[in-house]
């Protein structure tokens, strides 16, 4: 199945643009971007909360940037380059679409906010998205392992 946006030619940077002119369209505020090398990140506020999406590029050195989708062939760096800037293209668009999509899905009443950004909104006392602080325990719990803290008196003997 093809990607969202696989053969965009849109440039990273108007994906990056238009996130912005989305965000201010709903009201976001207190906007601010991080860049590295290797990610791009992008916090606002709205709803009284704060937001992170992050969104790590595509790792150079992986195979399928190295050798042709057969795998029979070596590419060149030109060759290379220019199927990692596609998948950049397409992550961008795809972050664009969803951070669209959900606030759209919010304001035309359809879901609640914090259900539907409950992923990305930052905990104010960890600095980490609730993705973050929950992903280890939806983990722990699909692997079996109970991490409820134990109770000080033993319960119910019948």
């Amino acid at each position: 199945m093809a990607h969202y946006a696989s053969q965009t030619t849109v440039p990273v940077e108007r994906s990056r643009a238009e996130i912005m002119g989305v965000l201010d369209r709903y009201g976001c505020d207190g906007i601010s971007t991080h860049q590295t090398q290797a990610a791009w990140g992008i916090e606002f506020y709205v709803h009284n909360r704060k937001v992170r999406f992050a969104v790590e590029h595509p790792d150079k050195s992986d195979r399928k940037y190295s050798e042709t989708p057969s795998g029979r062939r070596k590419r060149n760096t030109q060759s290379k380059n220019k199927a990692w800037e596609q998948d950049l293209r397409q992550i961008y668009r795809a972050l664009c679409l969803i951070i669209k999509a959900k606030l759209e899905y919010v304001e035309s009443g359809h879901a609640i906010f914090e259900r539907e950004f409950m992923a990305n909104i930052v905990d104010p006392v960890t600095g980490k998205t609730m993705g973050e602080v929950v992903q280890p325990l939806i983990e722990d719990r699909y692997e079996g392992i109970d991490n409820r803290p134990a109770l000080f008196l033993p319960g119910p003997t019948e």
